[in-house]
């Protein structure tokens, strides 16, 4: 076993966590929960600032977890080709990060579920 639990797989990405980023919630959780937001909310109950931190931690990484793949969804060597690299017209030696046609379609995608989000909260 190498340490990784898989998760998954997203738009073809297989998504594997390493045992280490366990401690790292855990580590994360704790630290605001036991720190950060009781001292900014006070009057909050202990349960309540462990549930934030819980979320917290969860939209961290989260966060990171989109971050990566976008690098590996937008990898054009092979990958999805969401993206591409294009030379820039104003300075040759550096390059332009522009979306392909499946790269526009999948804005779309997100578009249009974001917005049945939010019409089903409203």
């Amino acid at each position: 076993m190498n340490g990784n639990i898989p998760l998954g797989r997203i738009g073809g990405v297989e998504v594997r966590i390493n045992w280490s980023w366990l401690v790292i919630f855990a580590l994360i959780v704790w630290s605001l929960a036991d720190g950060v937001f009781p001292s900014q909310n006070p009057g909050l109950s202990g349960g309540v600032h462990l549930a934030m931190a819980i979320v917290a931690a969860l939209l961290f990484f989260a966060s990171l977890l989109l971050h990566e793949l976008g690098h590996s969804l937008g990898y054009c060597g092979g990958g999805l080709e969401y993206l591409e690299r294009r030379p820039d017209p104003d300075d040759l030696r550096s390059k332009r990060v522009a979306l392909t046609r499946r790269g526009t379609s999948a804005i779309g995608v997100i578009r249009d579920a974001v917005d049945e989000v939010e019409a089903a909260w409203a």
